[in-house]
This record gives C-alpha cells, structure tokens and sequence, in this order.
C-alpha cells in the first residue's frame, strides 16, 4: 500500500478592490490520511510571459496545522513552491489565480505525491541513537500482549532503546529464538523485521507469530503486524500507519 501527501491548495479571487483584482491563495500541507505535515515553507513566484519573476517572491511558513495563506494577489499565474524539512526535495505546482465569479468559482485541489521512504534516493543516516530509541518505543506500544513479559527479538534493535520498556520483554536474538524453538518447542513472539533509514525518513515494521522448531509439524495461521513511516519535521517524528495484516 503506498502512503502519498496530498498538498491541496484553495484559490479563490477577491473583489475589485482599490481599482485591482485581486485574489489569494489558502492551502495546506497533509497526506490522504489527514495527517498534517507542520511548518512547510511555502513560496509563491508569479509568472509574466512564461518568466517568474523572482523579484516579486513572497515566502510563508505554514503553521502547526499544516496551513498558509498568501493574501492580495494580483490576478495571474504563479508558481508555489512547498518545501518540506527532512524530506529532502520540492514539491512544485503552477497556480492560476483567477477573477472572482461566484457563479463560476469553486474550490479546487491540487495532488501532490510524496515519496514514500522506500522511493527516497537518499540513504545517509541522519538519526542518532535517541531517534532510534523515540521511535522503536513508539512503536512497541502497539503492542497486544497475550502473555505478561512476551519474547522480543533483538533484531534491528538494540536493548538500550528501550530503556525502562525492556523490562516488560524477555529479549532474545534471533539464533536464541531459533534454538529456543529447536529445543524447547515452538513459541509465540514479537519483532521488527524492518528498521530502514533514509535521511529523516524512517520505515519500521512489528510483527507477532510463531518460532517454529526444526522438528515442527505445525502449520500456523495467524499472527498480525504493521509497517509505520516516521518523519522528522520541525524537530519532531511524525508517524504515519503504513500498512497492516492480520491472521
């Protein structure tokens, strides 16, 4: 399943005022899910003959709402430009400002697709140990344990990230798992497959299932887990369900 930002911007026109039309662009910052991406840098360029005119840029920053406004435009063409802190690229959409017709005029949307971390070109690393902790906690509150102190899988993690939270798990890496199972039989338990960084993008998964021994005759059926993008922007992860499965 792909998760796309849906930048949608409202123009409208306003009536003649001191002998000009003019107008105003209003939008926000969000994704098809109605999470908002706060603080985006939003700069609006007018275009006169196929040219922008950079002298004549206005710049905004959108508020924790996702939101922004450019009032009393002259009417015309312009082209908006939206930058997102940790994202890494631009998000750019020409904007036709038109004369106020209340008959005429409704309320338009524009699409803008932002990238999923799997689609990010960039790899560096730019969390630090911290991140990595803020966000593997966030993450195993999502938890439903069946048992009082489940198995968790060391994979991808560390036992430092969950600071007071590892006391609530048995950890196990993922060769204990195994022998675990080889020796004892099979047994019910969490981990997170997935911990990919991408700039200040982040994609982790958790999932819940069996750890079968070598000598297994079982089939299992059920289990359940989730995929979350988290973003750093304006100094804060913002999460975002991915995708999820059930069993």
């Amino acid at each position: 399943m792909k998760i796309f930002a849906l930048f949608c911007i409202l123009f409208f026109s306003l009536p003649v005022l001191a002998q000009k039309d003019l107008g105003l662009i209003r939008g926000v910052v969000t994704d098809e899910l109605g999470v908002v991406f706060p603080k985006a840098k939003v700069k609006i360029t007018p275009i006169i003959d196929g040219k922008l005119i950079e002298e004549k840029s206005r710049i905004t920053v959108g508020d924790y709402n996702g939101e922004f406004i450019f009032n009393n435009l002259p009417i015309g063409l312009y082209e908006v430009e939206i930058t997102v802190s940790g994202l890494g690229f631009v998000l750019r959409k020409r904007i036709n400002v038109q004369k106020f017709e209340s008959s005429k005029n409704k309320d338009k949307v524009e699409i803008y697709k932002l990238e999923p971390c799997s689609d990010i070109l960039e790899v560096t690393d730019l969390t630090t140990e911290n991140d990595k902790a803020e966000i593997v906690k966030e993450v195993i509150k999502d938890f439903t344990f069946n048992k009082s102190k489940p198995i968790l899988s060391t994979k991808n993690i560390k036992a430092l990230w969950l600071g007071e939270e590892k006391q609530r798990f048995i950890l196990m890496s993922p060769s204990e798992i195994q022998n675990h199972a080889d020796t004892k039989g099979d047994f019910e338990y969490y981990s997170l497959p997935t911990f990919e960084v991408k700039g200040n993008c982040v994609a982790i998964s958790w999932s819940y299932g069996y750890a079968q021994g070598k000598d297994s005759k079982m089939l299992y059926l059920s289990g359940e887990g989730r995929t979350y993008e988290f973003r750093k922007i304006d100094g804060k992860w913002i999460q975002k369900l991915f995708s999820s499965w059930v069993s």
